[in-house]
């Protein structure tokens, strides 16, 4: 397969960021340069914030793969994309339009509502990547907004490719086939719960204020990072502007089960909290009957070994779950939770329940 020089490279990546900038409507800056230009054109001419912003920009080529997307403090936003890495690259085209509509799709991120699910969770993701960053370096991908950009490159690739290089398009048709696999499995294996109780527990550790990181903690969340109340959650007045899966994921992660008295809940209390614990719940069994047909599978052993080991935690937090629901089914209906008990204990024990 023909390779495309730098000439080529410019002017594929200018007609499709074009496009894309129009039709989102995003006001963002675009350069697709060389090393060599990057160092001579664009640094030379940007207007960094501090010092620690020009070593950030001097160790870019050097700490990043193809591209970046700089967001400067004062709402300016960048995208670089360094032409002359994929110049001996295989898959060369796709990966050239597989890394422009991934940056492209961080751009559009950065317009969404802070109480919508996907905002709120960048939000939490970027706390975390600044707390952790050798951990995001490690599992990149399995980032919400990663994920997600992930996606949406994906998809705007293989359209692309399809309508302007059908030859290349069945060449390629196998890698993103392998490509869709594994944005898929990160998908399904995402665990917002889990990544929210992780930014809770950091935040309390370096003692920074939740609400600073999202005002939709606010909701939920005191200033000195304690929970609120159940029946003070439901009444805030911007509790129905948020998706329901911020709720449940907040709701059912292992902080607020600890800090709460579930017997003490009202009917409306329980309710919410019920949905919550079941959602995350069928999330869980969802990711546990995936894993398990992935392991009958023809895999290797390390493999397997990796897919046994996720099984087993997340059974032990399906285990979780179902102890909290129990505690609630007893909470709700108190009388008929203890008859399903007693008559459950009768039979463990071989005794005829008439």
């Amino acid at each position: 397969m023909k390779k495309l020089n730098i000439k080529e490279m410019k002017e594929i990546t200018y007609k499709v960021i074009s496009k894309e900038l129009e039709e989102y409507h995003l006001d963002v800056n675009f350069f697709p340069m060389t090393t060599f230009e990057y160092y001579t054109q664009y640094v030379p001419k940007s207007h960094f914030n501090d010092i620690n912003s020009l070593i950030q920009l001097i160790k870019y080529p050097f700490t990043t793969m193809y591209a970046y997307n700089f967001l400067f403090k004062n709402g300016k936003n960048d995208i670089i994309i360094i032409l002359d890495k994929f110049k001996n690259i295989d898959s060369q085209l796709f990966n050239l339009l597989d890394t422009c509509f991934h940056e492209i799709r961080h751009s559009i991120q950065q317009k969404f509502d802070s109480y919508s699910y996907a905002g709120f969770l960048r939000k939490v993701e970027m706390f975390l990547r600044k707390c952790y960053q050798s951990n995001y370096q490690i599992y990149h991908n399995c980032y919400s907004d990663e994920i997600d950009a992930n996606m949406f490159s994906s998809s705007k690739t293989k359209e692309f490719l399809k309508k302007n290089y059908p030859n290349i398009y069945q060449l390629e048709i196998d890698i993103m086939e392998e490509n869709d696999k594994k944005i898929k499995i990160n998908y399904l294996l995402y665990d917002a719960s889990n990544k929210i109780c992780k930014a809770i527990y950091t935040a309390r550790l370096v003692k920074k204020n939740l609400n600073e990181i999202s005002p939709t903690f606010n909701i939920f969340i005191y200033d000195d990072n304690n929970f609120k109340l159940v029946k003070d959650i439901i009444e805030n007045p911007n509790f129905d502007k948020l998706d329901k899966r911020i709720v449940y994921a907040i709701l059912s992660n292992d902080f607020y089960l600890s800090d709460i008295d579930i017997e003490k809940l009202s009917d409306e209390e329980l309710k919410i909290l019920d949905e919550s614990l079941k959602y995350t719940y069928n999330v869980y069994i969802n990711q546990y009957n995936f894993l398990y047909k992935e392991s009958k599978n023809d895999i290797d052993e390390l493999s397997h070994n990796d897919l046994i080991d996720s099984m087993e935690k997340i059974l032990f937090k399906i285990e979780i779950i179902k102890d909290y629901l129990t505690l609630l089914n007893a909470a709700k209906n108190p009388k008929q939770y203890r008859y399903e008990f007693i008559k459950k204990n009768l039979k463990n024990n071989n005794v005829e329940i008439l």
